[in-house]
């Protein structure tokens, strides 16, 4: 038996929908779904459903509800879904037959996979959370006493769910299919400052500063016009870094080993240039984002770096947190695979292979290779430099990322 709040009320078994009767006796058969499995008072029961003016008959009247609800939810074979409990009434519901309860689980699990640094898998299952709704929770209630206070709870949940998922297709780089669902979310929440914190960050990732700043603005005026408040503090740091560029809102590698990869000038200047020809700015001095085992693991087993080599050019290896290793000899055209501890080249794979690499990270024991030209993802194996597998991109962003052995795209720099 499945139990739906998340949209109009429902109760389905196998043969569907289940028969709830009139708007009352689906109120408080609500009420015992929001309480599921605990006791109910008829007191609370009867101020859910009448509020301050019940029926001198509305104890009866409620035992009425009781018994048909009861005979509507019995299956044979199970025992009693609503039982007389001292002072009221409990409805027994089993571990995942409510949906509200299955949103509290994904959404739970969702968080820890951002914890985690996780962002596809967190996206995913805040989507199937998101998916669960319906309709606005109670939507056939949504006038009686007790649903104003619920439904405003259970949309709460909602957004919050909504405003996570977003944050992960954030850590993603989807940053331009982003902005128009944002502009939407801000118009329907124009309070929510998280909505508008989001849209300004798509928006600045999608080389649209200028927009984002207007974003800043159309939200000082609302809250303003709405509120009499300014934006807090978390909006207006926000508007401060995009004013500064400030590198802490560049798109963080949610790679488990990042490498920066660089490509010596040819006209022998020494400045740095990415591998798609844009001149790259210093980077950051910024805390390692890797936590210590992860990065002493990095160095004492070897780990490869990957680094473009362009013709008869000798080539730094810039890691993620400025350590540099200048490796010695010519390389051929193409993809070099460096031993870090030795700076020798273990491996390499010509152009006709691997034209254009614009990004690269490790993990689970081979190397994600983000091709630019043909578009695609390479997995290369460290011991023989060999490409395992190449398929095409499934994003539209300029790089990727590999965590727990799963590809998500992110924006190249």
């Amino acid at each position: 038996m499945e139990f739906l709040i998340l949209g109009p009320l429902e109760v389905l078994d196998d043969d569907g929908p289940l028969p709830l009767g009139g708007a009352k006796q689906r109120a408080a058969l609500a009420i015992l779904l929001l309480h599921r499995n605990e006791v109910v008072s008829r007191d609370h029961l009867i101020d859910g459903i009448w509020a301050e003016s019940p029926p001198p008959s509305a104890t009866h009247t409620l035992e009425t509800y009781m018994s048909r609800l009861r005979k509507g939810l019995h299956q044979d074979g199970e025992p009693e879904r609503i039982l007389t409990r001292a002072p009221g009434y409990l409805l027994r519901v089993d571990a995942g037959e409510l949906d509200l309860e299955r949103l509290e689980i994904l959404t739970d699990r969702g968080k820890r996979a951002l914890a985690a640094n996780d962002p596809a898998k967190a996206a995913g299952i805040f989507r199937e959370g998101l998916a669960l709704f319906r309709g606005a929770p109670l939507e056939d209630l949504a006038y009686s006493p007790f649903a104003r206070d619920e439904v405003s709870r259970l949309e709460d949940l909602r957004i919050l769910a909504l405003e996570q998922r977003i944050d992960a297709d954030l850590a993603l780089g989807r940053h331009p299919e982003l902005v128009g669902e944002l502009e939407a979310l801000t118009v329907k929440a124009p309070l929510r400052e998280r909505f508008w914190g989001q849209l300004m960050l798509a928006l600045y990732r999608s080389d649209r500063q200028g927009e984002a700043l207007g974003a800043f603005d159309r939200a000082r005026l609302v809250l303003a016009e709405q509120l009499g408040v300014d934006p807090g503090p978390s909006l207006r740091q926000l508007h401060e870094d995009i004013l500064k560029q400030d590198v802490v809102l560049d798109l963080a590698d949610t790679a488990a080993v990042a490498v920066d990869v660089q490509v010596a000038d040819q006209a022998g200047e020494g400045e740095a240039t990415s591998a798609t020809g844009r001149r790259m700015s210093p980077a950051p001095t910024r805390p390692h984002r890797l936590d210590r085992r992860r990065r002493k693991a990095m160095l004492l087993v070897g780990v490869l770096a990957v680094v473009v080599a362009t013709a008869a050019a000798l080539v730094p290896v810039v890691f993620d947190g400025g350590e540099t290793a200048a490796p010695g000899g010519d390389f051929s055209p193409g993809l070099a695979l460096i031993d870090a501890g030795t700076g020798e080249q273990i491996a390499s794979i010509p152009r006709s292979q691997v034209a254009l690499p614009c990004g690269a990270g490790y993990s689970e024991g081979h190397f994600w290779v983000v091709n630019c030209a043909p578009r695609s993802l390479v997995e290369i194996g460290p011991e023989t430099g060999a490409i395992v597998t190449q398929f095409s991109q499934p994003h539209d962003g300029g790089g990727a990322s590999a965590t727990a052995g799963q590809l998500s795209s992110m924006q190249a720099r």
